[in-house]
């Protein structure tokens, strides 16, 4: 279930490999972030956790996905959809 916290820019950096990629599979991602597999779990994580990726299928071994959801948009269009507070 997706929290209320502000998504970190650490993590928002780390959106542009999926938007590019379409999906990422989870043991290229330390590859893809430029990070050691460690931080690139934790990252996907957060992510994951903040609702901004998800999985394509239900299984450990899927790759994630974006997935665009309301609190994305004023990220996605800054100019046309006020910072979500």
């Amino acid at each position: 279930m997706p929290t209320d916290d502000p998504i970190s820019p650490e993590y928002l950096k780390r959106v542009p490999h999926l938007l590019i990629k379409g999906s990422m599979k989870k043991g290229e991602a330390h590859h893809l972030m430029g990070c050691t597999e460690r931080h690139a779990r934790d990252l996907l994580k957060g992510l994951k956790n903040r609702g901004v990726i998800k999985d394509l299928e239900d299984s450990v071994r899927s790759p994630f996905t974006l997935h665009f959801g309301s609190d994305m948009l004023s990220f996605l269009f800054p100019s046309l959809v006020p910072a979500y507070d």
